[in-house]
């Protein structure tokens, strides 16, 4: 993409995973607070997901979205589709399957509660998350 003259383009370096862990936020935060990366996605069901919403908060400046997730994790709804079709480990969690399955009605429909309740998981602790 060529800048005409006199215009700015703005750039956003946008950092995975926060929520994984508290290693993970912990340098996705220093990051953003020196300015390297100004946007991030919230794994909601990721082990240190309450940690990262909580820093999120202090930063004004960096943008948030949801990273939605079918690959791993242990799924919010607890829908047994999941389990039907496949999807889920011995210890409940996605099991990357998802990339083999050919999703039916009652697939894509426990899909579409995963993840609005991912989603909302982000709003109810009070982020805006960027739907992009």
């Amino acid at each position: 993409m060529k800048a005409e003259p006199n215009s700015t383009l703005k750039v956003i370096i946008n950092a995975d995973d926060l929520g994984l862990s508290t290693t993970v936020n912990a340098h996705i935060f220093d990051l953003m607070a020196r300015g390297r990366v100004s946007s991030a996605s919230i794994l909601a069901g990721g082990e240190a997901f309450e940690d990262a919403c909580r820093q999120a908060i202090k930063f004004d400046e960096c943008s948030f979205g949801v990273h939605l997730y079918l690959t791993e994790f242990r799924p919010l709804t607890g829908s047994p589709v999941f389990a039907d079709c496949g999807l889920l480990s011995s210890k409940g969690e996605f099991n990357s399957n998802i990339r083999r399955v050919r999703p039916n009605r009652h697939l894509k429909e426990a899909i579409y509660k995963e993840w609005c309740a991912q989603l909302d998981r982000a709003r109810n602790v009070g982020l805006s998350p960027c739907l992009t």
